[in-house]
């Protein structure tokens, strides 16, 4: 896709990525329990925890103060007001996922983590998945069409800072 501005580029490259990382947590969540011995899991976990840690909440925090004033400026309200519940609702099962993985990677997956873990981990993923497309129709194009080239530039400046 070609985009006039930087963040719009970055909030597209941004919402691939996780809705791919979010595709592998619908697939994970979907098996068996796995052996937390295993390598692959545990860099699994922790690219997701990561994500959610870093990557999710920046960019929620960044939407928020930064994106959202200006389609309020702008008449777009409702859009901003959408998105942000929809951060009140997938911000606190991220957390909660980040929780259970600190303990599943020192102590491995017990039957009942697995299920807790499974249980968060699919309402997140398919969440988020669903969050980033509203974005990717309606935020991306739409701040793509707003933001001037000065703005443009400060605005990916200070996201690039804080992240």
């Amino acid at each position: 896709m070609d985009f006039n501005s930087r963040i719009a580029r970055q909030l597209h490259d941004e919402h691939v990525a996780v809705i791919d990382l979010m595709s592998k947590l619908q697939n994970f969540t979907r098996g068996d329990q796995p052996d937390t011995s295993n390598s692959q899991v545990l860099n699994f976990l922790g690219d997701l925890k990561i994500t959610i840690e870093g990557e999710v909440t920046n960019h929620f925090q960044f939407e928020e103060d930064d994106l959202f004033p200006i389609l309020n400026s702008e008449g777009d309200g409702d859009m901003s007001d959408l998105l942000a519940d929809d951060h009140k609702i997938i911000l606190p099962l991220g957390i909660e996922l980040v929780e259970i993985i600190k303990v599943v990677k020192t102590g491995g997956f017990t039957a009942e983590s697995w299920q807790k873990f499974k249980q968060f981990g699919s309402e997140f993923a398919d969440r988020l998945i669903d969050h980033a497309s509203k974005e990717e129709i309606g935020l991306v194009p739409l701040i793509d069409d707003l933001l001037v080239a000065g703005v443009d530039a400060d605005l990916a400046v200070k996201y690039i800072d804080n992240r």
